[in-house]
């Protein structure tokens, strides 16, 4: 990175343990919301009357 450039290093380690504890929450109920549940909702949101 050059000097004065203004842009903060990327602090790795805190990305790192949000993007496992994002992975462990999300992946155990990643195969239960498929295609169906995507139809679905797209189609319901059609539905609003907003």
């Amino acid at each position: 990175m050059a000097r004065g450039s203004g842009a903060a290093p990327l602090a790795r380690r805190p990305v790192a343990v949000v993007a496992v504890l994002y992975a462990a929450l999300v992946f155990p109920f990643a195969g239960s919301y498929g295609l169906m549940a995507d139809e679905l909702y797209f189609r319901m949101l059609g539905d609003d009357p907003r």
